[in-house]
């Protein structure tokens, strides 16, 4: 159907230099836009420089979109320098929200590092949040990119909602790393509200790795409502190990 409404015949002909001449000469914008998902489809590698043109100087914001959606799902590697062009340039936040999401499908080093420098360095919190939650994505779900990204853009980064961000990210991560990072964390956190999250989600992860912070904070903090959520978060996880260490804080406080 595509193909008749753009050439006027049957959908056999799949010659990609058409389409990219129907993407550069129509004048309708939703013609072009209509080219660009089909040269999208055909994964035609040939149209990268037209498509970088589209996303780079086209007025029309929908227009440019499509043109990342194809240069994400066409998965050369050459479209990642193109897409980063776009989170250097002036573009309109959406726009680079946009590319930020595609970056997030490859699985390459630079893409990550791509994702870590625009959470920690734009100065759009907008922007460098949604660049924490592409890079939570591709760390949980493509196992690819390194856990402690998260932890360094929470102790760096000037906005308070980018730091949430980054520590709710942590929160989804499974396993040691994230308890690592909690741990690493509460070193050095003062916010009573940041350390009650953190002791919730320690209990959350129903693991003894979390056991010996929690028992430690149970024990030992000042704020009497941040040893009381060590105890509940140690009841949480409930293994023999966690109702020793309830026991065992029991008779101390005894």
């Amino acid at each position: 159907m595509l193909c008749q409404e753009l050439i006027g015949t049957g959908c056999y002909i799949t010659d990609a230099g058409y389409f990219q001449k129907i993407m550069k000469e129509a004048k309708s914008v939703e013609v072009r836009k209509a080219a660009v998902y089909v040269v999208e489809d055909l994964e035609d590698k040939a149209a990268l420089p037209l498509l970088r043109a589209i996303v780079l100087e086209e007025k029309d914001l929908e227009l440019r979109k499509a043109a990342i959606y194809a240069l994400e799902d066409i998965d050369f590697k050459e479209s990642v320098p193109i897409l980063k062009e776009v989170l250097e340039s002036d573009a309109d936040v959406e726009l680079k929200k946009a590319a930020l999401y595609a970056i997030e499908d490859y699985e390459d080093k630079e893409s990550a590092d791509i994702l870590y420098g625009i959470a920690l360095s734009s100065d759009n919190e907008e922007l460098a949040k949604a660049a924490v939650y592409a890079l939570e994505d591709r760390i949980e779900n493509m196992e690819s990119g390194d856990p402690s990204m998260l932890l360094e853009i929470y102790k760096k980064s000037k906005f308070p909602s980018v730091r949430k961000a980054a520590l709710h990210s942590i929160e989804d991560i499974e396993g040691p790393a994230a308890i690592e990072m909690f741990a690493a964390i509460l070193k050095t956190e003062e916010d009573p509200d940041i350390k009650r999250t953190i002791i919730l989600a320690l209990g959350d992860t129903e693991s003894d790795d979390a056991i010996p912070i929690l028992e430690d904070i149970a024990l030992n903090d000042k704020d009497v409502r941040l040893r009381a959520d060590a105890v509940s978060a140690l009841g949480e996880i409930g293994t023999p190990k966690a109702r020793e260490a309830l026991m065992k804080i029991l008779e101390k406080k005894d």
